[in-house]
Parts: structure tokens; C-alpha cells; sequence
């Protein structure tokens, strides 16, 4: 789980900056590329403004997920307590980051990454009553037949030939000891997609 944790840690980080830096470079298609560098630096330093961060979060998520993270950033923009922000203006008063929505980057990624984890558990949460359903003997391990009837009530569509595949790779001798934490490492990728595409169904 750990793992799974520090995957999606790094995959919103890495997101999130890129998807910002492709923003800053079509916004500003006339500035230099060691220009977008230092806009990004002071981004990511410092706040992030709310065209930016709302671009990011439709462009990452379907319109039902990005809605709620977009209420949760305005959330923590109410709570968070502004720091003046460096400008030519010493004018500029604190209060205008939340009057203009800007949120820390550090923050944001807080909330995206939040929100991924808090999918993943409900994934998993999901997955444990689906495995514990075909777990008979309830030992925490499925044998060969069982991890069938596991793979086919997630996707019905899958013939016998894929499921073989995936024996392969998951039990590879035929050992007929599969556990929870082999399937979840071992097909998180199929998993993800069937679960995604098919729990609503099977729940």
C-alpha cells in the first residue's frame, strides 16, 4: 500500500507541474523559455492563481470529480492565512489572494493528492468485500478457481485465454495461493480499469 501511496504521490506532483508549465507557455507564447522557467519557479514557490489551478483540475479529472476538488480549493483558500505577496505595488494587500482565489501550490497539490488517496481507499474498501466474497474458507487466499469467478464477476467479458494470462503472471507455478496483496500489486493496473468501469454493477 505504501507503494501504491508514493505512486500516486509522485504522479500528481509530476502532473501538476508539467500541466502548469504547458498553461504558463500558452498563456504567454511571446515570453522566452528561461522566462516560463521563472514564472514557474514562482508559481510553484509560491501561489498558484485561480485560472491556472481550475485549468489544471478539468484538464486531470472527469467534470463530476474535478466540481468537488474545485469546492475543496476554494475551502482551504478561505482557510488559509495569506503572505504578502512580492510586487512592484506595495499596495498590494494580503486579503487579495483569497478575493482572487490563489491557493499555495503546496497546498493544491495537497488537495489533488487527497483526493487521489481517499479514491484509492474507497478502491480498495470495494475490492476487500469483492475478494472476502470469493475468499470461501475466508484464509485470505483464492485459489485458481476462485480467482476466476473473482475476475469474471468484475468484467464478464473476459475469456478464458485473458484470465489464463493472468494466472501467469500472478501464479506463475500454480501454487493456488493468491492473496489479497498479490492481486492488488500484481493486476493494479487491470484492476483499477475493471473496478472503475465495473463496481457499480457488482455493489
Amino acid at each position: 500500500y505504501k507503494r501504491q501511496v508514493s505512486t500516486q504521490s509522485t504522479w500528481v506532483k509530476e502532473t501538476v507541474h508539467d500541466l502548469l508549465k504547458v498553461y504558463l507557455r500558452g498563456k504567454y507564447h511571446l515570453k522566452s523559455d528561461e522566462d516560463i522557467v521563472q514564472l514557474l519557479k514562482k508559481r510553484v514557490n509560491g501561489y498558484i492563481h485561480e485560472e491556472e489551478w481550475v485549468d489544471i483540475v478539468k484538464y486531470m479529472y472527469n467534470s463530476e470529480d474535478a466540481v468537488g476538488i474545485i469546492v475543496k480549493v476554494r475551502e482551504v483558500i478561505k482557510m488559509q492565512v495569506p503572505r504578502p505577496i512580492k510586487s512592484s505595488s506595495k499596495r498590494v494587500a494580503v486579503t487579495n489572494v483569497r478575493d482572487n482565489n490563489m491557493i499555495l501550490y503546496n497546498d493544491f497539490s495537497k488537495v489533488l493528492l487527497d483526493f487521489q488517496l481517499t479514491g484509492h481507499e474507497k478502491f480498495l474498501a470495494k475490492f476487500v468485500r469483492l475478494f472476502r466474497q470469493f475468499d470461501r474458507d475466508k484464509n485470505g487466499i483464492l485459489n485458481e478457481d476462485e480467482f476466476r469467478s473473482l475476475l469474471m464477476t468484475i468484467d464478464p467479458s473476459k475469456s478464458a485465454e485473458e484470465i489464463n494470462q493472468l494466472l501467469d503472471l500472478i501464479d506463475p507455478h500454480s501454487n493456488q495461493l493468491i492473496n489479497f496483496s498479490e492481486c492488488v500489486t500484481f493486476l493494479s493496473s487491470e484492476l483499477v480499469q475493471m473496478m472503475s468501469e465495473k463496481m457499480s454493477s457488482v455493489t
